[in-house]
């Protein structure tokens, strides 16, 4: 596959375009080039010449237009529902514009999926209609039912290495190696995240600022920190960003300490993680941003 994937990924995308089956997951973070993989691997499946580069198949994929290939996105951004698994269901019953190829169904937030709406894609992935190829991406692979999970091959789409990252960056965007180095780490390995921060400077300097303000929270004691979920409620810092990037710091650390045994530094971490997802638990159950931030903070 040519995109920038760690190796693991990599090779089993070529499993997967050599022998494909009939549903897969794609689960990974967010800008970790799920997307991308599933229309790659969607030409790969229709190309007349067989390598995804260049067909008038593969250009209409491109295009977004290709018949055989359908990109299911949420109505809204709460979720994808019952009606738009049912209009999926009727295309997929059609005879396929190519019957060479293979018809590519993407479900491109599978994290939004109604557990109605997974109940009602299960048959098809049971069933699937001759020639298909189903592929449900996913940032949380327990946002889906167990009975789904259990009918799809999942691939893993694991982070790139900081240092992969900023030698991307060098060579194909001509960044300089300091900045190269920064937004490789602030991408948290991924290489699409990297790509817009570095092409975006309002995007850039939100993800600094967030930083900046992790930094000030791991410095603070437990009433500064009182005092910050305060200002946080009502400054401009993105509070989202702010948590994405507690929650990257926070794995860095497990993993570091893992690495070293050091079993109390683990157990912090961890802590850590911890109070990071009741905070998303309490904003999405509507508990006040200022409250929340306060236990946020306070736990950490």
């Amino acid at each position: 596959m040519d995109l920038l994937l760690h190796p693991a990924t990599a090779s089993q995308l070529e499993a997967v375009a050599a022998h494909p089956h009939a549903a897969y997951i794609f689960t990974g973070p967010r800008h970790i080039g799920k997307l991308s993989a599933a229309l790659l691997l969607a030409q790969r499946l229709n190309c007349a010449d067989g390598g995804g580069d260049g067909c008038r198949g593969c250009s209409l994929i491109a295009a977004g237009n290709h018949p055989d290939v359908t990109l299911v996105s949420p109505t809204d951004k709460a979720s994808t529902g019952i009606a738009q698994v049912q209009a999926l269901q009727q295309a997929v019953s059609l005879t396929r514009y190519d019957s060479l190829g293979k018809r590519v169904v993407v479900v491109e937030s599978g994290d939004s999926l109604t557990t109605e709406a997974q109940n009602c894609l299960l048959k098809t992935i049971e069933e699937p209609p001759l020639g298909t190829v189903m592929i449900l991406l996913t940032e949380q692979l327990t946002s889906l039912l167990v009975t789904v999970r259990s009918r799809c091959q999942v691939v893993q789409f694991r982070p790139l290495s900081a240092d992969r990252i900023g030698t991307y960056l060098r060579s194909q965007l001509a960044l300089e190696a300091d900045k190269a180095s920064h937004i490789a780490l602030l991408a948290a390995g991924s290489v699409g995240l990297a790509t817009s921060l570095a092409r975006d400077s309002e995007l850039y300097e939100s993800y600094r600022q967030a930083e900046l303000m992790a930094e000030r929270i791991g410095r603070s004691s437990r009433f500064e920190r009182l005092v910050l979920a305060q200002e946080l409620a009502q400054s401009s810092v993105d509070v989202e960003r702010l948590v994405s990037t507690l929650t990257r710091d926070s794995r860095r650390h497990l993993r570091r300490t893992a690495a070293t045994g050091d079993h109390s530094s683990m157990s912090e971490a961890a802590v850590q993680l911890r109070a990071i997802e009741r905070f998303e638990r309490h904003r999405a159950s509507n508990v006040s941003l200022k409250t929340a931030l306060a236990g946020l903070l306070v736990e950490l």
